[in-house]
């Protein structure tokens, strides 16, 4: 495919986007869909990888999210007229400010986050076991695999 017609289909694909960016979209869209259900798509993305340790996942994730905001922030702005009622547009607008800064404070805490695995996963901290149940890491952090089982003979007490 001749390199114009992609970039075509690409403008097609990404149109609806397009015009959210440039104000002209209805703006419960702007704010409902493409701001909070994919913002807790994103997110429930991120909590799946945080929770089955895929690091890289997670760093990739976080920039897609500051980047996603960027954009969403911007367009819930620019649309925030396209109501019936001026209301809502305000609220928007509000709300949007209270979203740009909680998404700056989000992610920077996130990846203070990632870098405390990250140098974790490098330094491979010493850890103690305590029986098959519970792991100890040099930084106070506990793991415990199950809970109540019962004492074993010959499994090592901390």
């Amino acid at each position: 495919m001749p390199l114009h017609k992609a970039a075509g289909v690409f403008g097609l694909l990404l149109a609806p986007e397009m015009r959210a960016w440039r104000g002209e979209q209805p703006q419960w869209t702007v704010f409902w869909l493409y701001g909070v259900a994919a913002t807790c798509a994103i997110a429930a993305l991120y909590f799946d990888a945080m929770v089955s340790g895929r690091t890289a996942l997670r760093q990739l994730l976080l920039v897609v999210l500051a980047g996603y905001t960027g954009w969403i922030v911007v367009s819930v702005w620019r649309c925030a007229d396209n109501t019936r009622e001026p209301l809502w547009g305000t609220l928007a607008r509000f709300l949007t400010i209270a979203w740009a800064a909680n998404g700056y404070w989000l992610s920077r805490f996130l990846e203070l986050d990632l870098l405390g695995t990250l140098i974790g996963e490098l330094t491979e901290e010493p850890r103690v076991r305590c029986g098959n149940d519970i792991s100890i890491w040099a930084g106070g952090t506990v793991a415990i695999r199950a809970a109540h089982r019962r004492d074993r003979p010959g499994s090592p007490r901390c």
